[in-house]
Formats: C-alpha cells, sequence, structure tokens
C-alpha cells in the first residue's frame, strides 16, 4: 500500500464523529473508544489484535510504535511484520506523524469528512499530493 493509497483511505473513512480518540487522546483500535470507530489513523491498518496490544501497553505516538518490540513480536508471530513493515517503518515517519496529526485535530474534519481547513492540511503533506487526486 502507498501512502497515497493510505491517506486516501483515512480521508475517505473518517468523518469528526468517528476518529478513535477521546478525552485521554487517540487510541489505535476502535475497541479502545466508548463509540464506533475503525482505529486511528495508524491503528487501523494494523491488525485488530496489534492495535489492541499497542493500547493496552499505553504506545503513544509512531515513534513509539516503532520502538515497541511486544508490537513488532506480535506481528511476526502472526506474519504480518513484513507487510506491515513496508509502511511502518523509520524512513515513512514524516508521513505517518503528519497522518497521525491529521486524525487527531478535531478542526481538519467535518460530519462529512475532510473540513475544508482538513483539506488545506493536506496540501502540506510530505509529498506531492494535489487535493484534485483525492
Amino acid at each position: 500500500m502507498t501512502n497515497f493509497e493510505i491517506l486516501q483511505k483515512v480521508i475517505n473513512t473518517f468523518n469528526l464523529n468517528n476518529r478513535c480518540s477521546q478525552k485521554d487522546g487517540c487510541k489505535y483500535s476502535g475497541d479502545s473508544v466508548d463509540h464506533e470507530s475503525p482505529g486511528c489513523a495508524v491503528g487501523m491498518f494494523l491488525p485488530k489484535e496489534v492495535a489492541n496490544l499497542a493500547d493496552s501497553l499505553d504506545v503513544g505516538d509512531v515513534a513509539q510504535l516503532l520502538d515497541c518490540q511486544e508490537v513488532w513480536d506480535k506481528l511476526e508471530s502472526m506474519g504480518k511484520d513484513k507487510e506491515v513493515g513496508k509502511w511502518l517503518h523509520e524512513d515513512n515517519i514524516t508521513f505517518l506523524d503528519a497522518l497521525q496529526n491529521l486524525h487527531d485535530v478535531n478542526a481538519y474534519w467535518s460530519e462529512n469528512g475532510l473540513s475544508e481547513y482538513g483539506k488545506r492540511k493536506i496540501q502540506g503533506f510530505p509529498f506531492n499530493l494535489g487535493i484534485d487526486d483525492v
């Protein structure tokens, strides 16, 4: 999955009400919040068991996820480490941080998806992407 495909799926999935966040912050798994959610912008691409594990370990941002050996051990035991490692790696952290920030900020979302402010936000993403492509 390319970064463009990841961003497109995030944009097409989320709105103001279904993002995976609560008062105590964002969660990787939709199982960890009190409303229906596919997970956070990064967590929705992880196997559900791994997203739940990350939440149970209180893994914070993407850098902490990358460094969490328990997460990688779980992915390896499931045979998913190479697949997930194609997009979840240090060289992609700038994109993943920007993606997670897009998910986390209320102002970027409306009831119908990206707000006008959110559409402007993705213009500054760390790769060449025009709003007309989304």
